[in-house]
C-alpha cells in the first residue's frame, strides 16, 4: 500500500544537473553558441530565436544538429548521444530534453528487462531504452499513425530491433475511442476533448501482453490523462507482473491514481521537478 508520498526534489535537481553535465559544458563553448543559434533558426525561424534565452533551449539546441527536411518536419542528430530521429515539431526536441538529458523516467529507478512504452510518441524513450539502457525488448504503444510512422523509421534508423509497436491507445476497454488532437503531436489525448479527432483502437494491456511476453518489469505512462484508464486496462498484470511503473500525471489526477496504487500493493514516490512523475514501486 502507499504509505507516504514523499517528494525528492532537491537530490533530483542536484542528480539532474549532473546527468546535464556534458551538455552544459558544450554550451559554454563558441562552438556550442553557433549550433544553438544554427539550429535555432531551423526549429523556430528568425522570430523564434528569443527561445534561446530559455536555458532549457539553449542547452539542448547546442549539442544538437537540425536539418530542415520539408514544412513541419525535422532531421534531428545528436553527436553527444550518437542518435538520430525524424520529428515534425519542436516539441519532440522539447520530448529529447526530458527523456535523454533529464532522464526524466530514470531517475528512481533505470529500466531493465521487458519494457511497455504507453504513449510513445516517436520513440525517444523506446529509444533510450533500448540504446542505452540496453533493455531487453521494448513493446511501444502509440495512437496516433503519423506519430507511430516516425515512432518505426526512428528505431530503425538507429539500427534497433528489440521491439514491438501497437498501433493503439492503451486504456480500460477493446473497441475503439476518439483521439483529440493537439497541434503538438505529443499531446494527444482520449480525455481531453477537442474539435479536430480521430478514431483509433484501444486496447486493454491484460488483453495483449500475455500474447505477447511472460514477464513486464518497466511500464511508463505518459497519456494525457488517460493514466487511470491504462492501470484499470492493466490490473491483471499489474497483479501478475508487479512491475515499476513510471506514471506522468497532473494533480488533479494524483488522488485516484494514488488510491488506485494502493489497492494494487504499491508505494509511489512523487516529485515535481520536470512535471509531476509518480514512481511506483510494489511493496514487500
Amino acid at each position: 500500500m502507499i504509505k507516504k508520498v514523499r517528494n525528492f526534489t532537491s537530490r533530483l535537481i542536484a542528480k539532474n544537473i549532473r546527468n546535464m553535465m556534458p551538455s552544459l559544458v558544450i554550451t559554454l563553448t563558441p562552438l556550442g553558441w553557433i549550433t544553438a543559434l544554427l539550429s535555432g533558426l531551423r526549429l523556430f525561424g528568425a522570430r523564434g530565436l528569443r527561445n534561446l534565452l530559455n536555458p532549457l533551449w539553449s542547452i539542448t539546441l547546442a549539442t544538437l544538429i537540425i536539418k530542415k527536411l520539408g514544412e513541419n518536419r525535422f532531421l534531428v542528430y545528436s553527436p553527444l548521444k550518437k542518435i538520430k530521429f525524424l520529428a515534425d515539431d519542436w516539441d519532440a526536441v522539447y520530448i529529447f530534453y526530458h527523456v535523454w538529458l533529464c532522464r526524466d523516467y530514470e531517475r528512481f529507478v533505470k529500466p531493465k528487462g521487458i519494457v511497455v512504452d504507453c504513449g510513445a510518441h516517436i520513440g525517444l524513450f523506446t529509444l533510450r531504452c533500448l540504446k542505452s539502457l540496453h533493455t531487453t525488448f521494448v513493446i511501444a504503444i502509440e495512437p496516433n499513425p503519423l506519430n507511430a510512422r516516425l515512432l518505426r523509421a526512428n528505431l530503425l534508423m538507429n539500427g534497433v530491433d528489440r521491439f514491438l509497436i501497437i498501433e493503439a491507445a492503451a486504456g480500460s476497454s477493446n473497441d475503439e475511442v476518439k483521439l483529440y488532437l493537439n497541434n503538438l503531436s505529443s499531446r494527444s489525448s482520449i480525455v481531453k476533448k477537442a474539435t479536430r479527432y480521430m478514431r483509433v483502437k484501444q486496447v486493454k494491456l491484460d488483453d495483449v501482453i500475455p500474447t505477447l511476453t511472460q514477464h513486464i518489469d518497466f511500464i511508463k505512462i505518459e497519456v494525457e490523462g488517460a493514466e487511470l484508464e491504462v492501470l484499470k486496462g492493466a490490473s491483471e498484470l499489474i497483479k501478475r507482473d508487479k512491475p515499476i511503473m513510471v506514471i506522468e500525471t497532473k494533480m488533479e489526477n494524483l488522488r485516484e491514481i494514488a488510491d488506485f496504487l494502493e489497492n494494487k500493493g504499491y508505494l509511489a514516490y512523487v516529485s515535481h521537478f520536470g512535471g509531476l512523475h509518480l514512481m511506483c514501486l510494489p511493496h514487500g
